[in-house]
């Protein structure tokens, strides 16, 4: 997933078995997990790599989460 992230600065919302990805859509649960992995990952070995990738995808999903407007909260 790292190398995938790395070559498309993305990840897609959805893989196929050959890793080839669909970018025509963000899944926002599934990469929330995917920042949850690396956060788990860089908590394991420290590694500055994975916590920067935690963020980065973070970071992008949580300004989606602002546009998605909820009835009956104002």
């Amino acid at each position: 997933i790292y190398i995938v992230q790395q070559n498309n600065d993305t990840l897609a919302g959805r893989y196929d078995a050959h890793w080839q990805g669909d970018y025509t859509f963000k899944c926002v649960t599934g990469h929330a997990q995917v920042s949850l992995l690396f956060a788990r990952a860089y908590q394991m070995n420290q590694n500055p790599l994975y916590l920067h990738q935690a963020v980065n995808i973070f970071s992008k999903i949580v300004t989606k989460q602002y546009h998605i407007p909820i009835r009956g909260l104002h």
